[in-house]
Parts: C-alpha cells; structure tokens; sequence
C-alpha cells in the first residue's frame, strides 16, 4: 500500500501544469465631477475585448470605481501571485492619459525629463496642494507592477499589455535599467504638475527609444495607442457605437487568430489602426524582434504643438502676402497697358 502511495504521488509530479489564459481589462468611463476629466466610452471597449477572447480565457474586469489607484495596484500584485509558469496574460487598460512631471527622488527619468501616467478613477487632472499626483499610476510605477507578473510567467509565458490613453508610448519600465464630428480625446496636453515652464513643453517630444530588457522573464510587449507626446482618438462603429481605436483593433486582432502568433497579432493591429486613425502611430516595446509590416501609404505621426500651429499660420501669412503682391502687380501691369 506504501509503495502504492508513492508511484501515485509520482505520477501526480509529473502531470505538468497546463498553462492559462488570463486577462485583467480595466476601463475607467465615467471619471467623477471635478476631476477634470471627460466621460469616456472605456465600458464599450471592456465589452468589446470580453466578447473577443475565446471562451477559455480566465477574465478580470475593474471599471470605474474598482478601478481606483489602489484597485488597479492591487489587481495587478494579485495577478503576480496567481500566475505561473508558461501562462499568457493580457493586461488592457482603457482610460485618460497624461504627462506629468516626474519625482525629484526619482532617477528613472524619460530623455524628455517628463513621466507618463494612465489615470485611474480617482486621480485628478490638474495639481493642487491637495492633490499631488498620488493617484496617477506613473510609467516607473507601472513596469514595477508589470515585472512580478514577467517573472512568475517565466521564459515560456508571454505578456501583453495594452495601453489604450493618451501619452501611453512610454509605460514601459524596466525597475533599475535602461459619433461624429467631435473627436474624443483620451488624454490631456496639459502637463500635470506645478508651474511648468516653456522647456519642460518642448522637451515633451524627445522620444525614448528604449527596449524592453531580455531576461529570463516572459516575453513582454508594451502596445500603445500613441507615441509619448500624442493625443489618442477614440472612434465610432458603422453602427455610431464609440470605443477606443486600439482597443477595437486589438479585439479585431483577437478575433481573427488570437494571441498564439504574437507577430501576427501585432502585424493585424498596426495594419487595422493605420485605417482607423492614420494620423496616430502606435507604440510597440517588446523583448523580443518584431518588424513593422509596410504600409502602403506614407503616413507620418500626428504632432500637435504649439510650433507646429506658430508654423502653419506664419506659412499662410506668408502666403496670403504672396497672393496680395502678385494681384498688385497684376493690375499695375494692365493699366499700364490700357494706358
């Protein structure tokens, strides 16, 4: 009976461990009165995403008020507990963006001096003595969260994260190393924090072009809606139904072949938001190579900057004067002629 105990605790070692699907979606609609923040249709795209994953995905929603600063970290260090080895996790977060000056004490600074933050339901918009960014869930604080969940994933997991706000580009952090005609924002170019000055806004648009880290963690991508200094778009269906434009190519992606082939899911998705939202350019940090598939048409990312507005009036003023001396020596030259 005793050798009989043993061959059974042996065999049961040795089944391995099936690995899981599992997806933690977080959407933050109905931001609260006074936050500064408008109203989102985050809900739609946590529906959306919940309809697209197959049946056999392990599902977390957190909308609105769950999905608090706190709610939103403590989702995410549960995760890091659950998860194991070989497992696939999709973190999807829809909501308000921002950049935000960084903490002093803090050395893990973007080349732009500047830190991106996904806004949480109780964070606010605008600094205050009483509110001094506390809620906001900064880039530095983010990948920290994201790491714990890499590591018990383990080289044969994957994680994916995807980050559907405004200045979302650089979410990514590695602790210590390297409808109709009115178009929804998700997101503010307003930078969060006091007294910011001229060069903190110009430094915005210096890109960091950092990778993702090669360890022994899971293979991880960062998917973002936008480049750290853009504004991100939401969109409407045929059927006038609004959601976030990477969250609706992402459940497109997800609906034609999933997850399994990474590269393929990536390319569905940057080929889908080039003709959702030409004007934006995705963000895509991964651990791993991946190559953008070529598009057709030569679409450059969307900038909006106070230069680029000073640029555009100074070239039309110039124009306009152009326009006034041509039509001024037009007639000095036919009434000479008549004369």
């Amino acid at each position: 009976m005793r050798k009989l105990s043993v061959i059974l605790v042996g065999l049961l070692f040795s089944i391995p461990v099936i690995a899981q699907k599992r997806a933690i979606l977080i959407g933050v609609s109905d931001y609260p009165e006074g936050s500064g923040w408008c109203k989102l249709n985050a809900h739609n795209d946590v529906t959306l995403l919940k309809d697209a994953l197959a049946p056999e995905w392990d599902i977390i929603t957190l909308e609105d008020g769950k999905a608090t600063h706190d709610g939103i970290v403590s989702t995410l260090r549960n995760a890091a507990i659950t998860v194991s080895s070989g497992d696939t996790v999709l973190i999807h977060f829809s909501g308000h963006g921002q950049q935000m000056l960084p903490i002093e004490t803090d050395s893990r600074h973007d080349p732009d001096m500047l830190d991106e933050a996904i806004i949480p339901y109780d964070a606010k918009k605008d600094w205050s003595p009483d509110y001094t960014g506390q809620n906001h869930i900064r880039d530095n604080e983010f990948g920290d969260l994201i790491e714990p969940i890499r590591n018990n994933a383990g080289v044969s997991g994957l994680v994916v994260v995807v980050l559907d706000a405004c200045h979302s580009d650089s979410m990514q952090r590695i602790p210590d190393s390297a409808g109709g005609s009115i178009i929804g924002y998700r997101g503010t170019a307003d930078i969060f924090g006091r007294n910011i000055t001229a060069d903190e806004e110009r430094n915005r648009y210096k890109r960091d072009t950092s990778r993702v880290i090669v360890d022994n963690n899971a293979s991880v991508v960062y998917l973002s809606a936008c480049q750290a200094y853009s504004r991100n778009a939401e969109i409407t269906d045929p059927e006038g139904v609004g959601y976030g434009s990477l969250s609706y190519a992402v459940a497109g992606a997800l609906k034609e072949g999933g997850i399994r082939d990474i590269n393929k899911f990536l390319d569905c998705v940057v080929v889908a938001m080039d003709t959702l939202v030409p004007y934006q350019f995705p963000g895509i940090r991964a651990s791993f190579d991946y190559q953008r598939p070529v598009i057709s048409k030569d679409v450059k990312p969307q900038v909006n900057t106070s230069e680029d507005n000073k640029g555009a009036h100074l070239k039309a003023y110039m124009i306009a004067i152009a326009l006034a001396l041509a039509l001024s020596l037009f007639i000095v030259i036919w009434r000479k002629k008549r004369v």
